[in-house]
């Protein structure tokens, strides 16, 4: 074999490796989705600042929310008014609090 070809062929299975890895990693993302949104505890995606950018169904259970009422708005922001301590303290108790900060930027 030529120079060429033997370059040709070790990049070919360079990338033939880092598809199978992307694959590979797609499938554990779509793992880890599935699991945070059938979850029995409430889970609450914010962005750095606190904004809230993802709420699975469980949320909607606990707090009476909507998706669409929680995007964008804080944790906090939330619960001010809206629940009281009795059932902040029992939401906190079967899940409702369950927080990830967007470290990874799954999302």
């Amino acid at each position: 074999m030529g120079e060429r070809t033997v370059e040709l062929t070790r990049v070919s299975e360079t990338l033939r490796r880092q598809i199978v890895e992307w694959q590979q990693a797609e499938e554990e993302l779509r793992t880890l989705s599935r699991a945070v949104e059938h979850s029995p505890s409430s889970v609450v995606i914010t962005d750095p600042q606190g904004a809230i950018k993802y709420v699975n169904p469980r949320f909607t259970e606990f707090t009476g929310y909507c998706p669409e009422e929680a995007l964008g708005q804080t944790p906090r922001k939330l619960t001010n008014g809206q629940m009281t301590p009795a059932a902040l303290h029992l939401s906190a108790k079967n899940g409702f609090g369950t927080l990830i900060r967007d470290q990874a930027r799954l999302l």
